[in-house]
């Protein structure tokens, strides 16, 4: 704030002088009467007087552009300090405003003064700001809360609003002064972090839930009903689930659809509606009007019979590239998905699809152990089948071959052990078993 300095100004010198020969011809003058000595001890005495005169004025100059200065830091001070200042009367009008407040509030500064600070209070949160204003005169300390207030254009901004009255000679408040913060930083960055420990919250109950599922249908289950019962995320009560079999969707789960869309949606084929176009592609599909993502040949319209106009987010469950099937969730007509939700339900589909991934892993390592078993049952047979049936057949052999009178009946007797004994079936089945076991360990 700069202030005019009020120094050596001539109309003020000229009015002084015509006030001081205005006094002065109102007086008896007894310069006639005066001796030369006397006139010169006269002059003497006004010059000297006319010095300590001079004196007075520059020190009183002085003093006057020092408190010119101060005034100019406080001025400085007020006006560009980071946060709102308001001098406010009983009633709530303001007085007075620095130029912060006045930024704030988009409105020059001599508009504020005389306006209702009430008016620039939001609606939602003048209960507030009447019971903040009551205490502050009668307390006899210094009143805090936070609103909103709403800039001209209709801005809104969050405040931090602190108080104390100001007490006049018998005691009363008549006045109070605020101190007004912008804290909509602040503001925006809780609400952030209590959204992402609400989604943290979310996503731990859905494990926990999960790690007791058995199958993937009833991860599924868990999931959708999961999802269902945070109201934060603003879905529809209705929602799917597709298992990808094939080149086929085949739906295994579902919440509250129409019964002519539960039909209809039992088996997509990939590329088909719009949840068979997310699994083709991979890729998730929002949209708040599912008419805007629904090609015109497609037979979406008539699994949408039995719903009103809604939106769709679906994701694709994907686990180590490959496609296990979709999510399905319905929001109301116009939501237009924030990337808080929808980074959680994206959240929700790799939760999914790891569970059903593992699970799937699980079964194939069970079916895997048990052929192995098979195929060491095999072997351990093999070990004790092969070995008498080695010993028949050598024995048989070395008869033949040391006793050629009996040569016929060694012969019938061979016969005999592999149509009684089976030796080369056994041997032959024993050998599969074995060749079963090694492909299997391969």
């Amino acid at each position: 704030m700069n202030v005019q300095k009020n120094r050596n100004r001539p109309d003020d010198f000229a009015e002084l002088r015509r006030r001081a020969e205005a006094a002065l011809r109102g007086r008896e003058s007894d310069a006639d009467t005066l001796s030369a000595q006397q006139v010169r001890r006269q002059i003497h005495e006004l010059e000297v007087h006319q010095i300590e005169l001079e004196m007075q004025n520059e020190e009183l100059r002085r003093a006057q552009e020092e408190l010119e200065a101060a005034r100019d830091r406080y001025a400085d001070f007020y006006d560009l300090a980071p946060v709102g200042y308001l001098a406010v009367s009983e009633n709530g009008q303001i007085l007075e405003a620095n130029l912060t407040i006045a930024r704030l509030l988009g409105m020059e500064r001599g508009v504020l003064r005389g306006q209702l600070l009430s008016r620039f209070i939001a609606s939602e949160d003048q209960d507030v700001y009447y019971k903040h204003r009551r205490a502050v005169l009668v307390a006899a300390h210094g009143q805090t809360c936070e609103i909103r207030m709403v800039a001209r254009g209709g801005t809104p901004f969050y405040v931090r609003m602190q108080s104390i009255g100001i007490a006049s000679s018998d005691g009363t408040v008549t006045t109070w002064r605020t101190v007004i913060s912008d804290v909509t930083e602040q503001k925006r960055i809780t609400q952030e972090l209590s959204r992402t420990l609400e989604q943290q919250n979310g996503l731990n109950a859905m494990l926990y839930s999960i790690q007791a599922s058995q199958t993937p249908v009833q991860v599924l289950e868990v999931a959708i009903d999961h999802v269902l019962q945070l109201s934060w995320l603003g879905m529809q009560a209705s929602a799917a689930a597709f298992l990808l079999r094939g080149q086929q969707l085949h739906k295994v789960a579902s919440r509250n659809l129409p019964q002519a869309v539960d039909q209809g949606c039992a088996q997509i084929a990939l590329g088909q509606c719009l949840c068979g176009r997310a699994a083709q592609t991979g890729e998730p599909i929002i949209c708040a009007h599912a008419e805007e993502c629904a090609p015109e040949d497609d037979e979406w319209h008539y699994h949408a019979r039995g719903m009103g106009d809604h939106g769709h987010v679906i994701f694709p469950l994907k686990w180590q590239s490959q496609i296990l099937g979709v999510l399905c969730f319905y929001v109301s007509a116009g939501d237009k998905l924030d990337d808080h939700r929808s980074d959680f339900l994206g959240a929700v589909a790799s939760i999914v699809a790891t569970a059903i991934g593992r699970l799937h892993y699980q079964s194939q390592l069970a079916q895997s152990e048990r052929l192995s078993s098979v195929g060491l049952l095999a072997a351990g047979v093999a070990h004790e089948i092969n070995n008498p049936l080695a010993l028949t057949s050598t024995t048989v052999e070395w008869l033949s071959e040391e006793l050629p009178p009996i040569l016929e009946q060694s012969r019938i007797l061979r016969q005999r052990v592999i149509d009684e004994f089976g030796a080369e079936r056994v041997s032959t089945l024993l050998s599969d078993l074995a060749d079963l076991r090694n492909d299997e360990l391969l």
